[in-house]
């Protein structure tokens, strides 16, 4: 099961991402992440769930 706390910021990442395609930066910085742990745990799991997508290195949701 995941954390909640996961879960939400996973939330506010696809918020964040919604109103215009985002440079993973721009990700990191807003969420104070590594870029490790943010590809990892967050950017990667949502791509295979198709609710995000990645164009010209910027991430934006999926629809």
């Amino acid at each position: 099961m995941k954390r909640k706390y996961t879960i939400e910021r996973a939330n506010k990442i696809l918020e964040f991402c919604s109103n215009e395609k985002k440079h993973i930066s721009e990700i990191v910085e807003k969420f104070n992440l590594s870029i490790h742990t943010l590809r990892a745990k967050y950017i990667y799991p949502m791509v295979k769930e198709n609710k995000l997508k990645n164009l010209g290195h910027r991430w934006y949701i999926s629809t």
